[in-house]
């Protein structure tokens, strides 16, 4: 995603799922993750 000219951008995951896999969020710069299953607080939201 992009948005050009914002100072920042935030991203809200509902129903993540990751089954098996992993995910990774990139910032263009940094990586943040793995995450797995349904997310960093096993909710499914974050």
């Amino acid at each position: 995603m992009r948005s050009p000219g914002a100072a920042a951008l935030r991203v809200h995951f509902k129903g993540f799922r990751a089954g098996e896999g992993r995910v990774w969020v990139h910032n263009g710069k940094d990586f943040t993750g793995p995450f797995t299953g349904t997310g960093l607080f096993g909710d499914a939201d974050f």
